[in-house]
Formats: C-alpha cells, sequence, structure tokens
C-alpha cells in the first residue's frame, strides 16, 4: 500500500469518527444503546448537561400547540407531539419558560395546569425540533422564553 492511500484512508476514518462524534453530540446519546434509569432531578436542577431525567413539575395546557414532522424514509408516520411549558412544582402563575415539553401523549382537554411526572431526555432546542411558529404562538399568549430555555422530550406512552 502506497503513502498517498495510507493516508487517504486515514484521513476517511478521522472523517467518519468525526461525523459519528456530531451526530452523538447532537442526539445527546447513542440511539441503539438503552437509557437505562432516569435521574430524578429536581426541577431548579434541571440543565442541558442533565441527560435522561425524571422531574416533577406543574404542566400548562392554556395554549394548546401540536407540531407534527414531515415523514421521511426512515419514519414514514412521524408523531405528533403535544407541547407544553413545564414550572416548577405549584407554579401556577408563571410566564417565563424555562422548559418546554414535547410529548407524544396529547394531554386532558379538560384541565389547563396539572402537576406531574416527566420522564425524557433534556435537549437544547434546535430548529428541527422547534418552529419559530411554536413560539411565537407561546408569545401571543404572553409566555416568555428564558434565554436558556431547554427542551424536554418525553418518553412516548408505553402501549
Amino acid at each position: 500500500m502506497s503513502n498517498k492511500r495510507r493516508l487517504l484512508t486515514f484521513v476517511a476514518v478521522l472523517v467518519a469518527l468525526g461525523l459519528g462524534g456530531a451526530f452523538v453530540a447532537s442526539r445527546g446519546e447513542l440511539p441503539f444503546l438503552p437509557r437505562g434509569e432516569p435521574s430524578a432531578v429536581s426541577f431548579e436542577e434541571l440543565d442541558s448537561g442533565s441527560g435522561y431525567v425524571e422531574v416533577v413539575g406543574t404542566a400548562h395546557y392554556p395554549v394548546r400547540v401540536r407540531q407534527t414532522f414531515e415523514a421521511t424514509w426512515l419514519k414514514p408516520e412521524p408523531p405528533t407531539l403535544h407541547i407544553f411549558p413545564l414550572f416548577a412544582k405549584g407554579d401556577t402563575m408563571g410566564r417565563e419558560i424555562r422548559i418546554l415539553v414535547l410529548s407524544q401523549a396529547e394531554p386532558d382537554r379538560v384541565l389547563g395546569l396539572e402537576d406531574r411526572v416527566v420522564r425524557g431526555q433534556i435537549r437544547r432546542p434546535t430548529s428541527r425540533l422547534l418552529t419559530r411558529g411554536v413560539m411565537d404562538t407561546f408569545r401571543e399568549h404572553a409566555y416568555g422564553f428564558d434565554a436558556d430555555f431547554l427542551l424536554l422530550i418525553e418518553d412516548a406512552p408505553a402501549d
């Protein structure tokens, strides 16, 4: 094998490792590994490094927002996500969103507020997960966003 071919192989391996690392960093986890048990974290302790968590808080449902993703060859029937803010337990008057939950389970139509346990993955917001239109809808209803707000992608409900 010539030196050029070895160098090319080495560079290709580095690029593949770099792309794999970028994928893991953007997803926050390896998709094929089991998650294990979530860490029980208080609402105040949640941050972008929290990972897979279980947190207790008060969900605000007065603004009903749904987001459906486009179908792809990997997900021909993508989920519809119900989006609502989560505040510290008992906070029924909060308007500054620090945690926004994306859930496949539709909240009960009768409830406006609910104390609940949410189990899922903490992520930083991206335009792929959260559109500007969703944020604008919450702003139109007098909610604001903390400068460092996070998404909590709730586990899919067990069938």
